[in-house]
């Protein structure tokens, strides 16, 4: 997928009432999408959502913490993905 995954910088996240976070990611122009659950890190490829490693997923997990407290946070009752 994305050998990289270090050097993303996160742009947003987006919060559901049932805790999943839509985290919007940025690398060299490009953006990348992700889902974090407590059981789950997805990555957005093309339409589908592909489950990460659990070594990948750490890392996406310890980015995504390092800024939550300072980038852009959104609610949302539920994601809809059509």
């Amino acid at each position: 997928m994305f050998a990289h995954y270090p050097e993303l910088q996160f742009t947003h996240f987006v919060v559901t009432a049932d805790g999943t976070i839509f985290a919007s990611a940025r690398h060299e122009g490009r953006a990348y999408n992700f889902l974090l659950h407590e059981s789950y890190v997805r990555a957005q490829h093309g339409e589908q959502w592909i489950d990460l490693e659990s070594s990948v997923a750490d890392i996406i997990r310890d980015k995504a913490r390092s800024v939550y407290a300072i980038a852009p946070r959104y609610k949302t009752g539920r994601l809809i993905f059509d």
